[in-house]
This record gives structure tokens, C-alpha cells and sequence, in this order.
């Protein structure tokens, strides 16, 4: 027997629909909360009266299945869908409290976030959250920022001396340059340097040059021209300065304090890693690395182990399930 599209659609709209056992418990409740002779238990608002009508319409529409995948019903209930932006402010809210907690140096009053723009193409629009009394914390807040303190507040763990000393940093693959720009605020005695592929580094030499009041930024040909390359120089002029990769053969031995590397490590073969672990061993004392833990050729098992170092922790990163970090002093 062929049935025809029509008769399909009504046959799944039903199915979709609550059961009349379904209905006539919803007709029961109406009548029992009508006939209470207290008027304060009553839904009376115009809110609940157009969330019955909502309900009303789901009902038929949708039916009562597994809720928390029905986002029209919980939506409602959670408040994680009903306006645009709250469930990621809820995340970036929570994330935020977590990080006061570990914030034993008191970075997040030294640091102030570089906003990410309310452009509706801003993959991270969201940055206030409106509607706080006026007496409550109100500080701006992004994704960027708080993952890059969150990094710094673990590298800080293991290195005090980066909160005031002069320093030496080499970050190979810096993105738009997040951690040197909230680093260099905290301290602006550090001489960070940015080594990274052509294109990425037009967007952070470009981006850090025109944001970044707080210490020296040198353009790119002005980085070419200053040769910082032993850690006297560097020491003595802490600023932030950008450099194509191929220039880590002309630094000193043991000219940097620490090496950073985030989700670049990961997109590279175990050829080039393992060529940028043979720098790290000779240029630096300190590696911070944070990674996928698989992600194209390369995963955490094959990531190189040299004996002269010491392996300060080694964990799941706080953000997402799939990363990890690991710190290590160089000898």
C-alpha cells in the first residue's frame, strides 16, 4: 500500500505530538491548580501566560522526548540558548571565577584585556556581561584573555621570576601574539621574541605594533636591522620583536629563559618538531608546551624526551578535554 507525501507528514506530525494519557494529565493539573482557593499559586503574569502558549505550541509540534536535546524546552529551563552569546558568557564567566582562585600573584588586577571587537563576524562577540549591578565587578573579559593568563598563571608556577626580572622568551608560532601581550604587561622588563610563518607574522607584528602601549614594539625590518641576538642584547633592550623561524640559527646558545610553544608543534611533522626540540635544547633553560594531544602527523607519544630534562608537570590543559601542557627545566 503506497501512502501518499501528505498523509506522512500527518502521520509524523502526530507521532510528534504528546499522547492523549500525556494530555489528559496536563488537563488534570490545570484544573487542580484552578480550583486552589489561593490566588498567590496561580501563574498571573504575562510571562508564564506566554510560556503556556509556547508550551502549548511545542507540545503539538514536538511532542516530550529527551528534553535537553529539544532546545525550544530547554532553552526555558537552563537559559542556554534564549539570547545570543549567554551560554558562551556563562562559560567565560565561570572560567573567569576559576582563575581568581588561581591567581596567586594577583595578574588578573595587573592585566587588562585587549577587546576582541562586537563585530557580528567576531568569533567572540561576547565580551561584557550586561545587566550587573553597579556595585559588582565589571571587567572586561574575552576568551583570548583568559586562556592566556590561565597559560601564564601555570608558567608562573614554575618560573616566580618572569612576575619582575628581566628575561629572555622565544614563542615559536604566537598567533596575533596573546601571552607576549598580556606577559609584557605583567612585566615589561621582558624581552619577548615571536618567531612564526610569513603570514601569521604580518598579523601579529602588525596587530601588537598599533595595540601595545606598555613597552617597545619594533617592527619587523627594525628587528632585522637590531640583531638582538645574544641575551646581553636582548636583556638589555625589553621589547617585542618578530622574526621568520629560519633566524633561531643566528641566537647564542642558552640566550633565552624560556621557549613557549602553543598548537603549532601540532601541526608540524615529526622532522620539524624534532629539529625545533634540538633549538630548545641549545637555546634555551625552560620549555612550556601546549598541544593536542593527536592532530595530524603529530601526537603526545611522539613528541621527543631529551635525559637533560626535567619534567615539571605534565597534565590535561583546564579548557578543553582534548590538550595537554607540560613544563620542563633544561640543564
Amino acid at each position: 500500500m503506497k501512502i501518499d507525501n501528505t498523509l506522512l507528514i500527518a502521520l509524523k506530525k502526530v507521532g510528534n505530538m504528546i499522547n492523549i494519557e500525556q494530555r489528559n494529565l496536563l488537563n488534570e493539573m490545570i484544573l487542580d491548580l484552578n480550583n486552589s482557593k489561593i490566588l498567590e499559586y496561580k501563574p498571573s503574569s504575562v510571562c508564564w501566560e506566554d510560556l503556556s502558549k509556547k508550551f502549548e505550541i511545542f507540545f503539538n509540534e514536538i511532542g516530550i522526548n529527551n528534553v535537553q536535546n529539544q532546545i525550544r524546552y530547554n532553552s526555558l529551563f537552563s537559559f542556554i540558548f534564549d539570547n545570543v552569546g549567554l551560554s558562551f558568557q556563562s562559560a567565560l564567566w565561570s572560567y573567569y571565577s576559576y582563575l581568581k582562585l588561581k591567581d596567586k600573584h594577583n595578574i588578573l588586577t595587573l592585566t587588562t584585556a585587549l577587546p576582541s571587537g562586537n563585530s557580528d563576524l567576531d568569533y567572540n562577540p561576547s565580551e561584557k556581561i550586561d545587566g550587573r549591578p553597579k556595585d559588582r565587578e565589571s571587567k572586561l573579559i574575552n576568551w583570548d584573555y583568559l586562556i592566556s593568563l590561565d597559560t601564564i598563571m601555570t608558567i608562573l608556577e614554575c618560573n616566580p621570576d618572569l612576575l619582575n626580572k628581566p628575561m629572555s622568551i622565544c614563542e615559536v608560532g604566537a598567533g596575533w601574539g596573546r601571552v607576549g601581550y598580556y606577559l609584557t604587561q605583567i612585566n615589561n622588563k621582558i624581552s619577548y621574541n615571536i618567531f612564526d610563518i610569513p603570514h601569521t607574522l604580518l598579523i601579529s607584528s602588525n596587530y601588537l605594533y598599533n595595540n601595545i602601549k606598555h613597552i617597545k614594539v619594533f617592527k619587523y625590518q627594525e628587528t632585522k636591522e637590531n640583531n638582538f641576538t645574544t641575551k646581553k642584547l636582548l636583556l638589555k633592550n625589553p621589547s617585542i620583536n618578530f622574526y621568520t623561524p629560519n633566524k633561531l640559527e643566528d641566537f647564542e646558545d642558552k640566550c633565552f629563559d624560556l621557549f613557549i610553544n602553543i598548537a603549532s608543534f601540532q601541526e608540524m611533522n615529526i622532522g620539524q618538531v624534532t629539529n625545533y626540540y634540538k633549538k630548545i635544547n641549545q637555546l634555551s633553560d625552560n620549555f612550556y608546551n601546549q598541544q593536542r594531544y593527536k592532530d595530524l602527523d603529530m601526537e603526545y607519544n611522539k613528541y621527543p624526551l631529551y635525559n637533560n630534562w626535567e619534567k615539571v608537570f605534565d597534565k590535561d590543559i583546564n579548557f578543553h578535554p582534548l590538550w595537554f601542557e607540560q613544563y620542563f627545566k633544561i640543564s
